[in-house]
């Protein structure tokens, strides 16, 4: 008996297949939990976003769209009559826009400062050391 024959590539995808189909018949394919999980995100992002508005909120896409707006206006008026923003102007004001709305979903307390200038990254005063080591190490 020749290995092609035990193990050829029309077995092994019968046999894939096979395993495919019982996993999408129980309803445990990995593709099927991924496109479960992510659907099941988006629906919550979208009721979440729909609770926001209902309650007078706004959502981070509609200050987006509002901060977007305002950039958009202030650069029109400081344009002469008839004059329109450049191609490379408006990807400077969009790609702006989305750097500052991702930086506010993934480190919302760092980039901003407080009134006295420093950067406001930690929640906590930083408090002395009581009793340091005096061998200046830790154990």
């Amino acid at each position: 008996m020749c290995i092609r024959d035990r193990h050829g590539g029309e077995r092994r995808l019968a046999d894939q297949l096979d395993r495919d189909f019982e996993l999408v018949s129980h309803n445990t394919h990995p593709y099927q939990l991924f496109t479960y999980e992510s659907n099941n995100r988006y629906l919550a992002k979208e009721n979440e976003d729909y609770e926001v508005r209902q309650a007078g909120g706004k959502t981070l896409e509609d200050e987006m769209l509002t901060y977007f707006d305002q950039l958009i206006n202030a650069e029109r008026a400081k344009l002469a009559e008839g004059e329109e923003l450049s191609v490379e102007r408006l990807t400077d004001i969009v790609l702006n826009v989305l750097r500052k709305a991702r930086a506010q979903q993934r480190r919302p307390a760092q980039d901003s400062r407080g009134p006295d200038g420093n950067i406001q990254d930690y929640l906590e005063v930083r408090r002395p050391f009581i009793a340091p080591t005096p061998n200046l190490h830790t154990h």
